[in-house]
This record gives structure tokens, C-alpha cells and sequence, in this order.
């Protein structure tokens, strides 16, 4: 089994970004999903954050500002994330891409919290899975297409339908389960 993570965060458009700016972490989706992608148990959370939900944010997520207000503290938001980890055997986690491995780390540093998922092992499954496809991406989409399928193009390649709405963590993390058969275990 594999703990599959998505992660949201507070985010602004590329032009309007201040120097410096991060986004933090304001919504965390998580599931325990078989190689076959079988979702086992899942698990979700609002996250405070310092940061502002931008009207740009919303629009791409559907988070609030009054979600992430009404949210967990960002220890208690990886305490829980833990202890719903704990649930059940295995010790490693993936997510489509680095960008969730990354904003822990940050994150973490940031709010003086150890990482609820130190010593774990961590899948890139966007790089597995568009790895042996990357002749079919580039086939589809053009000579210039990157050579990294994002999920949603995944499923769309994969002719699996996107389901729930997309940029919203647990959503994402239950299509990612539907890709998890297409990653060969590295």
C-alpha cells in the first residue's frame, strides 16, 4: 500500500507575485490506495495559513478564505496528517509530482514542525507513470509538450474520466488512485 498526498496552497498569479512569496499549505488530501488503486481509507483537512486566500485562489480551488479560517492549526493540520498515516502499514507515500514534497519541507521549516512524514520514502508517481508514456504525450500533444503528463492530461491519456473538482486535494488524490496501476514500482 502507498499513502497517496495532494496538497493545496494559498497562491497568486505569476505577475503578481512579491518577491520572496511562498504559498503555504491550506488544504491537505490524503489516501491509503493498493498498487492496484484501490482506495483504502481516506482523510482531509483544512489548514490555517498566514498567507491570504486570493480571489485568484479561489477561482482555481473553491477554497475560501473562510475555509482555510475555520481550518486546523498548521501542527495540529500534521498531527492529525500522522496520525491518520499510522492507520495503517507502509512507509511510503506518493504524490504527482515534487511539488507536495517541497511545500512540506518549507512548511515544516517555516512553522517549526517536524515533517509528519520524515523517514518515509518519498514516489514522484507523476515522473513513473509519464516516464514509458512519454512518446504518447509528446504524440498527443506536440513536440514541445513536456515530458510530464500533469494528472489531469494523465487521465485524459490514461481515458480514464476526471472526477470531483479538480485543484481540491482529496479529489485529486482519488484520481491519482485511478493512475497508481500505471506506475511501475521503482
Amino acid at each position: 500500500m502507498i499513502l497517496v498526498i495532494d496538497l493545496e496552497s494559498t497562491c497568486v498569479p505569476q505577475e503578481e507575485k512579491p518577491d520572496g512569496y511562498h504559498g503555504q499549505i491550506i488544504e491537505i488530501g490524503a489516501a491509503w490506495v493498493t498498487l492496484e488503486g484501490v482506495v483504502i481509507d481516506t482523510f482531509e483537512a483544512f489548514v490555517q495559513a498566514e498567507n491570504p486566500v486570493t480571489a485568484f485562489c479561489t477561482k482555481l480551488t473553491g477554497i475560501t478564505q473562510a475555509d482555510v479560517d475555520t481550518g486546523l492549526p498548521f501542527p495540529a493540520a500534521m498531527d492529525a496528517l500522522a496520525e491518520f498515516a499510522a492507520k495503517h502499514s507502509g512507509q511510503t507515500w506518493g504524490s504527482w509530482g515534487n511539488s507536495d514534497i517541497n511545500s512540506f519541507s518549507r512548511d515544516c521549516a517555516h512553522n517549526g514542525v517536524e515533517s509528519p512524514l520524515k523517514g518515509w520514502t518519498h514516489r514522484n508517481l507523476k515522473k513513473e507513470w509519464s516516464a514509458p508514456r512519454r512518446a504518447i504525450i509528446r504524440e498527443k500533444y506536440g513536440p514541445k509538450a513536456k515530458k510530464r503528463a500533469g494528472m489531469e492530461r494523465a487521465l485524459e491519456i490514461a481515458g480514464i474520466a476526471l472526477e470531483g473538482t479538480h485543484h481540491r486535494a482529496l479529489a485529486d488524490v482519488l484520481n491519482i488512485a485511478k493512475l497508481l496501476p500505471g506506475c511501475p514500482e521503482p
